[in-house]
């Protein structure tokens, strides 16, 4: 596509007539890279690559390149400039940056680049005639790198302003004419009988006078050609209803563009057969057509039309057959027909009709057979058809149609059979029917949504692919999905969400394949999804959420296989998980949490293998893990937390080994732990259960890796759950277990890798608790440096081996009823820094010397005979 830009700017030309010199190739090599210094580069042309496009740079790059252009060139007088462009430019955004200085010192920066920018308009201009780049790229993510090239130019050539009163506003606000600002400041012309005939620059004219006359119009009026742009703007004279004027004008070489003008006509311009880059009319308030346009045979850039208060229809156009870039018709609230464009065939970029009130069709289009670009239909109120289509077959990239509330169907399209990219249908609040659609393939994603008069989605049937996805958002009066009956596979995701009339799936039968993720997700009224019994593969997640008239998971029979997460969530009407009995396999996490209804898992007696971690949370009348029983696998961890009613663990039997964490929290009617068979396990949590009595389930446990935490169990008065565990690789926290009594179940416990927590166990009374286990033996080591016994109800003497044997710097065992001696050899431990025996009122002897501030007593128990 031709540049955009209104006036000829140095980079327009920087590369067509660089100054002949040697052209120089430079890449990532050892004489850029790593030493310290740039590499020297003598020349007026060249390209500087780090990377090739698509792939990756390399990591840990700092490269730097001095480029020296001829310095002959700006000798004499002779300004020229060195211009930098790109080819192409993507690095990692936050990390990888290429400076740009216009010195030989890296002194304040003409740019610093990174990440994805436009190469395309990306110019940067040094007046020395010097550029020195410097590149860096981290260890982490790498893009394609770039693709630079310098040249040196002739110096650019200043717009002439004739300007007789109004103002130059040289940065419009507009999206649309931000693209025809200038760089450059427009130089007054003082002598205007100099002008001539041909000029050889952009020109910019600003006439508004209440004059009657005006002493520029003469001299406009001699201009036969425009090597370069020009703009209107603020052409209001009172003898000035057209820009007849202009009555010789035969020739601009690139852009038209006539701004904020009150010119009744534009009349005047007829002799203008071409225009090499774009026609911009912009916020023009009085020209109702475009009739003295009717000259105009090619465009090569884009036609703009946008903010025209009067203007009713297109009528002057009728010669343009091909538009090289853009068609923009935005924001013209007289404009009632699309006429004028009568013969238009091709659009090299995008069709953009927006915002135009007045519109009701697209008519004055029927010639038009493909659109390069984008087809995007917005905000047109009064748009009810789109009938002047009818012959458009082609559509390179995505078709918008949004926010039409008058559109009822989609009928005037009927030739376009292909989009290229996606397909939009959204917010046409009128719309009832999808009719007259008969794309066949959509290479992006398919997007219905916030359509509320929307009932079925007939009209899709002839959609055999969606490449990138199906989007099915909020239509409010959705019944089925019937329109998408021949849809066999999706190559993205399948969103049905927020849709509250929607009772069925009717219309995915045929679906096999979901290549990206199916979300089910607050559709209040779906109370079935049998029509998707011929599903077999989810390539990512499977989400139900917030579905609560769908009872059961009838329809899935054929499901096998779900490469990422299947998350049921907080639906209120589910009993059952029938309907899951071919699942073998979840890739991801399996989350089953907040399904009021749902009491068993029955349902997923085949599945197998879990490669995330199965979350069981807040299903408040599950009794049971009936259903689980074939689960052999789970790559991470068990979570089964908050489910008021289950009392057992029953139904996990296969599950031997849990690579991450076992979390049993505050399932108020657990019992117990029997149903597991778990031998090795990273973590462990039990944590509050209120009536869990017993660790009973634990007995296959041999090896926890990490930490077992066993806290606010208040009911909790057995361990002989844990009689095969010998290993506890990190810490070992046993804490206010209200009911506990013995420690007996730690039999066979030879290894604690990490610190011991054992405190809060108000009924735990008996040192022999500690001294029954091997952890009595010099050789049962506790590798951690803390041992905190405290607020238990510990009698006798202080087990001092236990304590020798593991050699803490930190033991508190603070608030028992230890009795009897200090032993003083408690005080050799090196590094000692606490020991804390206070609130043992029965403790007496010698207060040992050598343990000097480290130990923390009552000075009324120790430090008095014993008795």
């Amino acid at each position: 596509m031709a540049s955009r830009r209104l006036f000829a700017l140095v980079a327009l030309v920087a590369l067509a007539i660089a100054a002949a010199a040697d052209v120089v190739e430079s890449g990532v090599n050892p004489s850029a890279c790593g030493i310290g210094r740039p590499e020297v580069i003598e020349a007026n042309e060249g390209f500087i690559q780090v990377g090739e496009r698509g792939g990756e740079h390399e990591p840990n790059l700092y490269c730097q390149w001095l480029i020296q252009s001829n310095r002959s060139q700006f000798q004499n007088g002779n300004r020229s400039v060195l211009v930098l462009s790109f080819d192409w430019f993507a690095t990692e955004a936050c990390c990888d940056y290429l400076v740009v200085y216009g010195t030989e010192q890296a002194t304040d920066p003409l740019a610093v680049l990174s990440g994805s920018i436009d190469a395309e308009s990306t110019l940067i201009v040094s007046p020395t005639g010097v550029f020195l780049l410097e590149f860096r790229s981290d260890e982490r993510l790498q893009e394609s790198g770039f693709r630079a090239r310098f040249a040196l130019t002739d110096p650019p050539r200043k717009p002439l302003l004739i300007q007789e009163g109004g103002q130059l506003r040289q940065n419009l606000a507009d999206y649309a004419v931000e693209t025809f600002s200038t760089q450059l400041e427009p130089e007054s012309v003082q002598d205007l009988e100099g002008l001539g005939q041909d000029i050889d620059s952009d020109v910019v004219v600003v006439l508004d006078s209440s004059n009657f006359t005006s002493n520029a119009m003469p001299f406009l009026g001699a201009i036969r050609s425009i090597n370069g742009s020009m703009l209107l703007q603020d052409i209001r004279l009172p003898t000035a209803l057209d820009l007849s004027f202009f009555e010789n004008l035969e020739e601009i070489s690139t852009s038209l563009a006539i701004v904020e003008s009150n010119t009744a006509s534009l009349l005047g311009l007829e002799k203008i057969r071409r225009l090499n880059e774009n026609l911009l009319l912009y916020n023009n308030k009085l020209f109702d057509s475009l009739e003295g346009l009717a000259g105009l045979e090619f465009i090569d850039g884009s036609i703009i039309i946008v903010g025209n208060q009067r203007l009713s229809t297109l009528h002057g156009l009728e010669k343009v057959r091909t538009i090289e870039g853009d068609l923009i018709i935005r924001n013209n609230p007289r404009l009632i027909s699309l006429q004028g464009l009568d013969s238009l065939e091709s659009i090299g970029g995008s069709l953009q009709v927006e915002l135009n009130s007045g519109l009701s069709s697209m008519d004055g289009l029927g010639s038009l057979l493909s659109v390069n670009g984008s087809l995007v239909i917005r905000s047109n109120s009064g748009l009810g058809s789109l009938s002047g289509l009818d012959n458009l077959s082609s559509v390179e990239r995505d078709i918008f149609i949004e926010d039409n509330p008058a559109l009822l169907t989609m009928e005037g399209i009927e030739n376009l059979t292909e989009c290229k990219g996606t397909l939009r249908i959204n917010s046409n609040r009128g719309l009832t029917s999808l009719r007259g659609l008969q794309i066949v393939a959509i290479e992006g994603e398919l997007d219905i949504w916030d359509n509320d008069a929307l009932s079925s989605l007939v009209g899709l049937e002839t959609i055999r692919t969606a490449s990138a996805g199906v989007i099915i958002d909020n239509n409010d009066q959705l019944i089925s999905l019937k329109g998408l009956d021949n849809i066999s596979s999706i190559g993205g995701s399948l969103l049905l969400r927020f849709n509250e009339a929607l009772w069925e799936l009717e219309g995915l039968g045929l679906l096999k394949e979901v290549n990206g993720s199916l979300v089910i997700w607050k559709n209040g009224a779906l109370g079935k999804i049998s029509a998707l019994g011929n599903l077999e593969i989810v390539r990512g997640d499977v989400t139900i959420e917030d579905t609560d008239a769908l009872p059961s998971l009838h329809g899935l029979e054929k499901l096998r296989r779900i490469d990422g997460n299947f998350n049921l969530l907080n639906n209120n009407g589910i009993i059952s998980l029938n309907g899951l009995q071919s699942l073998r396999f979840v890739g991801g996490d399996v989350d089953v949490a907040d399904n009021s209804a749902l009491s068993s898992f029955l349902g997923l007696g085949n599945l197998e293998d879990v490669e995330g971690t199965l979350l069981i949370r807040m299903n408040h009348k599950l009794v049971s893990l009936q259903g689980l029983g074939k689960l052999r696998n789970l790559g991470e961890s068990l979570i089964i937390e908050s489910n008021d009613g289950l009392n057992t663990l029953a139904g996990l039997s296969s599950l031997t080994l849990v690579r991450e964490t076992l979390f049993v929290s505050a399932n108020a009617g657990l019992r117990s732990l029997n149903g597991l068979s778990i031998r090795e396990v990273k973590d462990a949590t039990i944590i509050n259960n209120n009536v869990l009595s017993s660790l009973e389930g634990l007995e296959s446990l041999l090896k926890v890796f990490g930490n077992l935490d066993v806290t606010r169990n208040p009911r909790l008065q057995s361990l002989l759950g844990l009689k095969e565990l010998s290993v506890i690789g990190g810490n070992f926290s046993l804490t206010t277990n209200g009911q506990l009594e013995t420690l007996d179940g730690l039999d066979n416990l030879a290894e604690i890798g990490g610190n011991v927590d054992i405190r809060g166990n108000f009924l735990l009374a008996e040192s022999e608790s500690l001294t029954r286990t091997p952890m009595q033996t010099p050789i049962t080591a506790v590798m951690g440096n803390s041992i905190n016994l405290s607020q238990n109800s510990l009698s006798g003497a202080i087990p001092v081996s236990f304590l020798l044997g593991s050699e803490p710097v930190n033991m508190d065992l603070s608030y028992n009823r230890y009795e009897g001696p200090l032993d003083p050899s408690l005080c050799n431990i090196e590094g000692l820094l606490l020991l804390d025996v206070s609130h043992n009122h029965l403790l007496c002897g010698d207060v040992p010397e050598k343990c000097g501030p480290a130990l923390k007593y009552d000075f009324t128990s120790l430090g008095f005979p014993c008795l």
